[in-house]
């Protein structure tokens, strides 16, 4: 199952192969700045390595806030699904879309979480474009996915941890002179989501043992 599948791209733009190119560029015939999208806003006279990584910190933290906040909301979605299992019936809809809830959250924390790895791992200015664009693209999506149903605290620090991360990124970029790697990127993120997606169908089969989980891949037996 691939990114797309989750429903990670914008509307218009290129899906999963594309949509780290899709998210700079935007809708053919409308280029949005990729300093803009980056969240840069420093000029190359500002840039220094001290504040390079006083901001990833930020973006840490940030990330930290956001992962927490969803973990809870995760665990709470969770108590009532299992109280609601012994008479789920998947013809009804808000049946449907509390598990659908619980799994679309359960992936993009799995996925949030990896983003957190890459962002505490260390790295070069040079390696940090390429370390840390994935990692962008995860929380951007996770903040589109979770715009209706996350807490207002969560999707405040994924805001707060994208900008922070696209500068970083840029600042990085800008230093070392290295480029940014999309078509890389974009096979990471879909990776990522790939990985994250089978970590929770996996749970969520032993979890709802015979259920139909909306989003989630079943077993055939």
């Amino acid at each position: 199952m691939l990114a797309s599948d989750l429903q990670v791209g914008v509307e218009g733009h290129e899906a999963a192969g594309g949509a780290v190119r899709g998210a700079i560029m935007g809708r053919a015939g409308h280029g949005i700045d990729p300093l803009y999208w980056l969240g840069h806003t420093a000029t190359g006279a500002d840039i220094t390595t001290s504040g390079i990584l006083a901001r990833l910190e930020l973006a840490t933290d940030a990330l930290d806030s956001a992962i927490a906040s969803l973990r809870g909301q995760v665990r709470d979605v969770r108590t009532r699904n299992r109280r609601l299992a012994p008479r789920y019936d998947p013809c009804n809809e808000v049946h449907a879309k509390s598990m659908g809830l619980e799994h679309v959250m359960s992936v993009m924390l799995e996925a949030l979480g990896r983003a957190r790895q890459r962002a505490a791992t260390p790295a070069t200015a040079r390696q940090m474009p390429r370390m840390l664009l994935p990692a962008l693209y995860v929380v951007r999506t996770a903040h589109m996915q979770l715009a209706r149903d996350a807490a207002p605290g969560c999707l405040r620090s994924l805001h707060d941890a994208s900008a922070h991360l696209g500068g970083v990124i840029l600042d990085a970029a800008t230093i070392s002179g290295s480029n940014l790697s999309l078509d890389r990127s974009n096979a990471e993120v879909s990776t990522i989501f790939d990985q994250a997606k089978l970590i929770v169908d996996s749970k969520l089969r032993k979890q709802y043992d015979k259920l139909e989980i909306p989003g989630a891949c079943r077993r055939c037996c």
